[in-house]
């Protein structure tokens, strides 16, 4: 949900939105993270700079470009599709 505790099924969700979806349901290692952040729009003192990092080290993500992950961008479904294929490779 937002800050104000709704849910919203109907409005797009950004990559970040998806990224902390995806880490959380597979409890992905968020402690073991790098010291300096992997894309600069995800700087180490942002709230999803945790999860980002461990989906990116975890290969289920990775940036609109070397450096940047397009943290507000809409995710499109292509972007959900290739990241939902990589977090299922991960299950057992």
């Amino acid at each position: 949900g937002d800050a104000q505790g709704n849910f919203s099924p109907a409005k797009p969700i950004s990559r970040v939105e998806l990224v902390v979806l995806l880490t959380k349901v597979l409890n992905l290692d968020t402690t073991k993270l790098p010291t300096t952040a992997t894309f600069k729009d995800v700087p180490v003192n942002h709230w999803a700079f945790k999860y980002v990092e461990a989906a990116y080290k975890a290969g289920i993500v990775t940036g609109i470009s070397v450096n940047e992950f397009g943290i507000n961008n809409t995710t499109t479904r292509e972007q959900m599709a290739v990241m939902i294929v990589r977090a299922l490779s991960l299950l057992d």
